[in-house]
């Protein structure tokens, strides 16, 4: 088993377009609709940049003061993760930037006005 170091990013992006909002019912989950801009914005970056952020999309929480617009039952969120293959990408700062290019594009077809992006360093096995 040969252990590889690598680089794991987590972030979040929201749906709703405002604070003080309650939930709006959707048609579709918060991880289908932020995973198909996702899955569109790192199509753009890969051609930019070759590329393709994979990403794990999950629905969560964002919890906050109820005085800043946090909704009552806490605001619907996706938490969005992946770990880089070394195998695939070799240049962690390259797919660094490629991770938060596709954030910003993301963030910007979702019309939000903030996001945040975390990056650790990790180990990994990847079975083949």
């Amino acid at each position: 088993m040969e252990t590889m170091k690598t680089t794991k990013f987590v972030a979040t992006l929201w749906v709703c377009e405002w604070y003080g909002h309650d939930n709006d019912t959707w048609s579709k989950t918060v991880k289908e609709i932020i995973g198909k801009v996702w899955q569109d914005m790192a199509e753009k970056v890969f051609w930019d940049t070759g590329i393709y952020v994979s990403a794990w999309v999950t629905d969560s929480n964002m919890v906050y003061s109820q005085n800043w617009g946090c909704p009552e039952w806490w605001e619907k969120v996706a938490e969005i993760s992946w770990t880089r293959n070394p195998e695939f990408c070799k240049d962690v700062e390259k797919w660094k930037q490629a991770v938060i290019d596709v954030l910003k594009l993301s963030k910007d077809e979702l019309k939000q006005t903030t996001s945040q992006v975390e990056f650790s360093d990790v180990d990994m096995v990847y079975i083949k």
